[in-house]
């Protein structure tokens, strides 16, 4: 994958690395890639699809029914309420919306032996190795992402997990739209990623996260934007006197509790 130079998604970019609202601390990266493949994403790439294109494999290595596992991480996003509806106002904070519609409207990725599954798969998994270097994704199931239908939703989405942070800065709101027109999101496919373990960069602990891909087909181009937020006072317990005694119990349980078909 090539990271694009594009002037608009790097302004954005700049804004997103680090927010203070008081209350917490936004970090954001946006990027965009070309689908283009070359040196090890080339090798990588012909193990993944070797991989999944293999049903007999898949069966063995995927437990029955797990394509449809029901995320239940916190994150900033949509779901569903119990409304008719489907409009914007009709959901509240909580998870990705393409998660509470998959039973009716959406599914995973999933691994089936289709070329341009596959492909798309192993776009967004070479994207993230491409974004973050010193981390392996290449053990990152299909199932792990879901896609967006609703392309209101993602932006309604994404306008309430910043709202504070775009009130505080008045200049955010316009700049990372603009960023996000640049791939013309309207004719994009959307997926958002739920890591399913933890201990990789976009599954730390936080108190809240969304992950989502724009792949426009006809550009041969895919935007990431992956956000999250700590707590403001992150930084604190570095200040603490390493003489003084601390309920780590306590802290955990506490943690713990905030922690974070496509047709082609």
């Amino acid at each position: 994958m090539k990271y694009l130079v594009i002037p608009e998604v790097q302004a954005a970019d700049t804004k997103l690395q680090l927010i203070n609202t008081g209350d917490s601390i936004i970090q954001g990266k946006l990027e965009a890639y070309s689908c283009k493949r070359a040196g090890a994403d080339k090798k990588l790439s012909t193990m993944l699809d070797r991989q999944y294109s293999d049903p007999a494999e898949s069966t063995a290595a995927m437990p029955c029914g797990s394509l449809e596992r029901t995320y239940s991480g916190f994150t900033p996003i949509l779901t569903a309420s119990p409304s008719p509806r489907d409009q914007p106002d009709d959901f509240m904070l909580s998870e990705s919306p393409g998660v509470m519609a998959r039973s009716a409207s959406s599914s995973s990725v999933g691994m089936i032996p289709d070329a341009n599954m596959r492909r798309l798969f192993i776009n967004l998994l070479l994207t993230m190795n491409t974004m973050f270097p010193d981390y392996d994704f290449s053990s990152v199931r299909p199932e792990e992402f879901v896609e967006e239908n609703n392309h209101d939703l993602v932006v309604h989405s994404i306008n309430s997990s910043l709202q504070k942070a775009m009130l505080l800065e008045p200049t955010l709101a316009p700049s990372l739209w603009q960023g996000i027109d640049s791939i013309r999101p309207q004719e994009c496919f959307i997926f958002s990623y739920l890591p399913a373990a933890s201990g990789g960069p976009l599954s730390e602990r936080c108190i809240w996260s969304f992950n989502y891909f724009f792949y426009n087909k006809d550009l041969k181009r895919v935007l990431f934007f992956t956000c999250s937020a700590q707590r403001g006072d992150v930084s604190s317990s570095h200040d603490v006197d390493e003489s003084d005694e601390m309920d780590y119990g306590d802290y955990d349980d506490e943690t713990e509790q905030m922690g974070f078909d496509m047709e082609m």
